[in-house]
């Protein structure tokens, strides 16, 4: 369950935002395609979710956020841009509340994040593809370059899901 709170600020001249995130009960580790970032309450940055550059077996946790604690069903969801102005404030389903078929659901969106209930990698940020010239590596770059493109504003985020959709559909 979303629940409002929190704040955004843009924390360098590209306009990259910072927002907060918080669980009920705090505690909860905090997971992106980054990496590992601590426990509730902690700040992110739009980075931590939509970094230019990731590994092609990363693409389902892209833009998810993960929550795990103890005794508590795993939260993965995918922030929206009013999600990141107002941050987050997530209630954790914990003790009873919890089924055994219990998956790690975006309850905002009624489904699974899509494969976000799979663990997340545990990787240091900022690994880029290598030298060589690879169909993979050049679709890191070509994703890389299209946000870029919208984080300047230069195509809306429609246009952006198109684009990327094509990108990733290519052999």
């Amino acid at each position: 369950m979303l629940l409002a709170g929190g704040r955004a600020e843009a924390i360098d001249g590209a306009g990259i935002r910072s927002f907060d995130v918080e669980s009920d009960p705090a505690g909860a580790e905090v997971i992106t395609i980054t990496g590992h970032h601590g426990t509730t309450p902690l700040t992110l940055d739009e980075r931590d979710i939509y970094p230019n550059s990731y590994a092609s077996e990363d693409m389902a946790q892209y833009g998810v956020v993960t929550l795990r604690k103890a005794g508590c069903r795993e939260l993965n969801i995918r922030p929206g841009d009013s999600d990141i102005v107002t941050g987050l404030s997530l209630q954790l389903e914990c003790g009873e509340q919890v089924s055994p078929d219990s998956e790690g659901r975006d309850d905002r969106a009624g489904g699974l994040a899509a494969d976000a209930a799979a663990p997340p990698p545990s990787r240091e940020s900022g690994s880029g593809p290598g030298g060589d010239e690879t169909p993979a590596s050049r679709k890191l770059e070509q994703l890389r370059f299209l946000q870029e493109l919208l984080e300047e504003g230069l195509i809306t985020p429609e246009e952006e899901a198109i684009i990327r959709r094509r990108i990733l559909e290519r052999p």
